[in-house]
């Protein structure tokens, strides 16, 4: 695949079952994770991660030591992020923490948030259910999305509640698109 591919999408369900249909057998990690690095080693205090769907980029391993990491869990419709040694898998079918301490939203310095779908102005297409996008709009934390570049195209269809990334990891670059 071309790395700018020209493709546009009306909808972003045709968007999420083109990067479903086209995932490359072999996914190149370490530009990703020497990207992440990058970016991460020049952050600090509390923020948000993730444990990866098999379509999303693991960060096992790679998580600075020095930083507090968070991840999401579901309760009551609603993403919220805790610390936990213990796990256990959500309904929607991702690890999430078992009965861990939570963290208020405002008090996250970052997120690396997952997506199915981005763009070079930050746009994000998740999974349809919006859960990042309702947390994303209450912080003033740096949003950094994480990525394949094969998931990266030019534009996206977005609507008014979708939130954009302010930095955007890829194995190929890293885009400041917020600072």
């Amino acid at each position: 695949m071309q790395k700018d591919r020209p493709l546009t999408f009306e909808t972003k369900q045709q968007a999420r079952e083109f990067v479903r249909t086209h995932t490359p057998k072999s996914l190149p990690v370490m530009g990703l994770y020497k990207n992440l690095s990058q970016v991460l080693d020049a952050q600090s205090g509390k923020w948000a991660a993730y444990k990866a769907l098999a379509s999303e980029p693991p960060l096992e391993g790679i998580l600075p030591l020095r930083m507090d990491w968070y991840f999401p869990s579901i309760h009551n419709k609603t993403l919220s992020f805790s610390k936990s040694k213990n796990w256990k898998r959500s309904a929607l079918g991702f690890q999430e923490p078992d009965e861990g301490v939570q963290v208020e939203i405002d008090q996250l310095d970052g997120f690396l948030v997952p997506g199915l779908v981005f763009s070079k102005k930050g746009e994000r297409i998740g999974r349809g259910q919006g859960f990042y996008d309702q947390v994303l709009s209450q912080t003033k934390g740096l949003k950094v999305g994480v990525c394949y570049s094969y998931q990266v195209f030019e534009q996206l269809p977005v609507e008014t509640h979708d939130i954009n990334m302010d930095v955007l990891i890829t194995d190929d670059e890293i885009l400041w698109l917020k600072r």
